[in-house]
């Protein structure tokens, strides 16, 4: 997913990669994985730091944990291969949900 804008990074609830990544190692140059410039960001403070050339990735994290202060949520980066629990990704709108057909079946009491 490429974030735009920061209404779209307040629907995430937990730490999460979101599809942001260094062009290249040891580059200073972040993309999304669709090969994007980021045209938004929202690193706190002292990110993206250089501590290691390993953390190529960004991840997305509440830093209060208080889910409705989306003020605090911001992006920080992170060794690529350390695993999160949650990624983001973005699907497309459904114009019209699908209908659904009643079953005219019941269930037998004996």
């Amino acid at each position: 997913m490429r974030i735009s804008a920061g209404t779209q990074a307040r629907l995430v609830k937990t730490n999460a990669w979101i599809g942001l990544r260094l062009a290249a190692q040891k580059s200073r140059l972040w993309i999304w994985t669709d090969g994007s410039p980021v045209n938004y960001s929202k690193w706190a403070p002292e990110e993206p730091h250089t501590w290691s050339a390993k953390e190529g990735c960004a991840q997305i994290f509440n830093a209060t944990k208080d889910y409705d202060t989306h003020k605090y949520i911001m992006w920080s980066n992170y060794i690529c291969s350390e695993q999160l629990k949650s990624f983001v990704c973005k699907v497309k709108k459904v114009k019209k949900l699908p209908s659904v057909k009643k079953l005219r079946r019941s269930c037998s009491t004996a």
